[in-house]
């Protein structure tokens, strides 16, 4: 019953949309154990634990873009980042099948090309800047309905500058 019970979570966990994993399950599985299990050192509490790829090396909505009043959109993940890891897959196993060809070095690239912009701290650092974006965009907006909203001069005064030329 147990087994059953953990059979379920597992399958659970895999088929969860709003987890995001900035290092594919795929890619990991390449390093595990006899247990199909990875070694996994805590930071906070200074511990090591053997855990299975599919519950570490993810962030919940990592790529999701989240409008205001909305549900997340999981575009980045379904489009985009699934067709990198699909090539990045055939790719890789390409190479360890011992069989490396030109699309296989080009699918591996573009893989390993996105791995460095997949952590947390990119799209952290995505978000501040598109906020900050966002704000001067909005101050550029309420500079511009001041200007605009401020005393002109009248319609007769420009035609008579521009008479004179």
């Amino acid at each position: 019953m147990e087994q059953a019970a953990k059979a379920v979570k597992s399958a659970k966990l895999a088929k969860d949309p709003r987890k995001h994993h900035y290092v594919p399950v795929f890619y990991q599985s390449n390093f595990v154990n006899e247990n199909g299990l990875l070694w996994v050192y805590d930071r906070a509490c200074q511990t090591c634990k053997e855990l299975h790829p599919r519950v570490i090396c993810f962030e919940r909505d990592l790529y999701a873009v989240k409008p205001d009043n909305k549900p997340p959109d999981m575009q980045v993940e379904k489009r985009v980042l699934s067709m990198v890891d699909t090539a990045g897959f055939h790719g890789i196993r390409d190479f360890l099948a011992g069989k490396p060809s030109r699309a296989a070095e080009e699918e591996t690239a573009m893989f390993m090309a996105f791995q460095w912009t997949r952590v947390p701290t990119v799209s952290r650092d995505i978000r501040t800047t598109y906020a900050k974006m966002i704000q001067e965009l909005e101050n550029l907006g309420a500079a511009s309905a001041l200007f605009l909203s401020q005393e002109r001069l009248p319609a007769s005064a420009l035609e008579s500058k521009t008479s004179a030329y």
